[in-house]
């Protein structure tokens, strides 16, 4: 892991309107919502972080677009689903391992989606 985020008031990280951003080999745990948020942003990856024990979503994003989530391990979100995404396009799902969230594995909520997940 490169970098251990916890115990932080709101998000453990947040990034908004922003384009090619990876978030890679973190450990994420005990944030007050959600593990990471991304809100507007193109063309990102989050790959390979431990989430875990968060009030909201692990991973929440948010008016997106062609955001990868791959290999992932998200575990304990309390309130809401492991992943979350809202009004977000061409996101690739793939080999995430989500498991005991209160709400739901995936919360997926759009009018035109192309998705494609993958389990393994």
């Amino acid at each position: 892991m490169y970098s251990q985020i916890f115990q932080n008031g709101h998000y453990g990280i947040e990034a908004i309107d922003c384009n090619q951003t990876t978030v890679y080999k973190n450990s994420i745990y005990d944030n007050n919502i959600n593990g990471i948020y991304f809100g507007g942003c193109k063309e990102g990856t989050i790959q390979e972080n431990i989430i875990y024990n968060h009030e909201g979503s692990g991973i929440f994003l948010f008016g997106c677009t062609f955001v990868d989530i791959l290999l992932n391990t998200i575990n304990y979100s309390i309130l809401y689903s492991g992943i979350s995404l809202i009004n977000s396009n061409y996101s690739l799902l793939e080999r995430n391992d989500v498991s005991y969230n209160s709400f739901l594995s995936f919360s997926i909520q759009i009018k035109i989606i192309l998705y494609i997940i993958s389990f393994s």
